[in-house]
């Protein structure tokens, strides 16, 4: 759930496409930081002050145990801190505060830290983070056992022991 906001820029990514007649207005706003949207989602009025087409339609679950049927809207060009990501929208209620989910979070490599309230760069998280790491241990003795680090960005063994919190065993 969201703690925090940041400021966001948008951009109706057709606009290099189209006539003049046919553009929207870029927007600056802020956005909720909701760990769980998954994808951006916008109010009405900055959908239209963007004038994006929509696609088609999504059910939604929302946090407050509604399930609701919103439009998708097309590619929105959105920038956060100088990086940039390109998602598609989901429609919310007019007067709706806007959400930044994980989807352009995740494009723009930005993970949520609630104790600052801010989102921060991987290469500027701390170095005592830690991570669980999985010790993969052959039935063939003669192989020489595996770290795999699972940290969700890694996925390739484990370079040293720095990091990592806990060792889980897991025989082959």
């Amino acid at each position: 759930m969201g703690v925090f906001s940041v400021q966001v820029k948008l951009k109706n990514w057709q606009h290099r496409f189209l006539s003049d007649d046919k553009n929207g207005e870029d927007v600056i706003c802020n956005a909720l930081v909701d760990s769980g949207a998954v994808e951006l989602a916008l109010p009405l009025e900055i959908i239209s002050q963007l004038r994006l087409e929509a696609l088609d339609k999504v059910r939604v679950y929302a946090a407050d145990g509604g399930e609701y049927e919103y439009r998708i809207f097309r590619i929105v060009e959105v920038e956060v801190e100088g990086r940039t990501c390109h998602v598609r929208a989901i429609e919310l209620p007019h007067g709706a505060e806007p959400l930044l989910g994980e989807v352009p979070l995740e494009e723009m490599d930005w993970h949520i830290s609630p104790l600052q309230k801010k989102v921060t760069s991987e290469s500027t998280l701390s170095r005592k983070t830690t991570f669980t790491a999985v010790l993969i241990r052959y039935a063939d003795k003669s192989a020489k056992p595996t770290r795999w680090c699972l940290h969700a960005r890694c996925g390739h063994p484990a370079a040293s022991d720095a990091h990592v919190r806990e060792w889980v065993v897991v025989n082959s």
